[in-house]
């Protein structure tokens, strides 16, 4: 049992390795996430880096240093310190078989499922992690289809305007106007995708409905929101963590690496220099959205 002095927060789970050269210039993915919550303006609480990710050479010792980091997260999960999670986007694929990612998929099952009314927060890996265990198909995307790159449109779902709490409207709506917007440009870096909505037969759902945030035209789920029942989730595919600045940089970098060819390098920089990044709308709404079972 550890002895705690840390304030009430919000868990960020790190999922990726540190070794991009754009850590030392802009953090981790957790730095960003954390940067996220700082910067939404409303959250009531601050966000703390949780590293799930490990991969060495030796294996207990990653069993072991896995075993700590989880002990942890539970124990200040039932004395309420940790107010909701953000799982972080990763490299990896969340259907891979790691044990990192076996470790966080039985955390999910056995311990952050069994909480009612606890705000769970995924983005990109996040999503689609979350959405795996509770009965998705996550894989890759179509050979043809490939890689979505660089800040995207999303055709908003109108469903999520009518879920009761939930921040959408709050957020999107022009207050001057009193138009809705119905859509929303984030970035993104994947081509793995979520292929459907949980399956109201998981065992994990336990009577929650859900729908999809929205679509692009190369992803059918960009996030998927609770619209009734006690599991608390709100996903998304894209990067709300990411400012134009970084993902024009990760572009690059996954350009110079051979990862994406040059047409997808070209097209994505340039949507990316043209579209607005509405990130920080998100950000605010994940945050109301934790605020609001706290």
């Amino acid at each position: 049992m550890t002895t705690d002095s840390v304030e009430p927060h919000i868990a960020v789970l790190l999922c990726n390795r540190r070794d991009s050269r754009l850590v030392d210039k802009y953090g981790d993915l957790g730095d960003l996430c954390c940067q996220l919550v700082q910067n939404s303006g409303v959250s009531k609480f601050p966000g703390k880096k949780y590293t799930v990710y490990r991969e060495s050479d030796d294996p207990n010792e990653d069993s072991i240093e896995l075993s700590r980091v989880y002990l942890e997260l539970v124990e200040r999960i039932e004395k309420k310190l940790v107010k909701g999670i953000i799982i972080s986007g990763s490299v990896s694929d969340s259907f891979d078989t790691k044990l990192w990612i076996q470790r966080l998929d039985e955390f999910l099952r056995t311990v952050v499922f069994s909480i009612p009314n606890f705000p769970l927060v995924g983005i990109c890996f996040g999503h689609q992690i979350i959405c795996k265990n509770l009965g998705c198909k996550v894989d890759r995307n179509l050979p043809e289809v490939g890689w979505e790159c660089g800040i995207n449109t999303i055709s908003l779902n109108p469903e999520i305007f009518s879920i009761e709490n939930n921040g959408f409207l709050d957020i999107l709506k022009d207050k001057e106007i009193g138009v809705i917007n119905d859509h929303l440009n984030l970035p993104e870096i994947h081509r793995d995708i979520v292929y459907g909505l949980p399956a109201a037969q998981n065992s994990y759902i336990k009577g929650t409905n859900f729908v999809s945030i929205g679509s692009s035209p190369k992803c059918s789920i960009q996030g998927v929101v609770t619209a009734s029942g006690p599991l608390r989730v709100l996903t998304f595919q894209g990067h709300p963590e990411f400012s134009t600045e970084f993902t024009l940089e990760l572009l690059k970098d996954m350009y110079e690496k051979g990862t994406i060819e040059k047409p997808v390098f070209e097209k994505s920089c340039y949507n990316t220099q043209i579209l607005n990044n509405q990130g920080h709308l998100i950000a605010k709404l994940i945050c109301n959205f934790i605020n609001s079972y706290n």
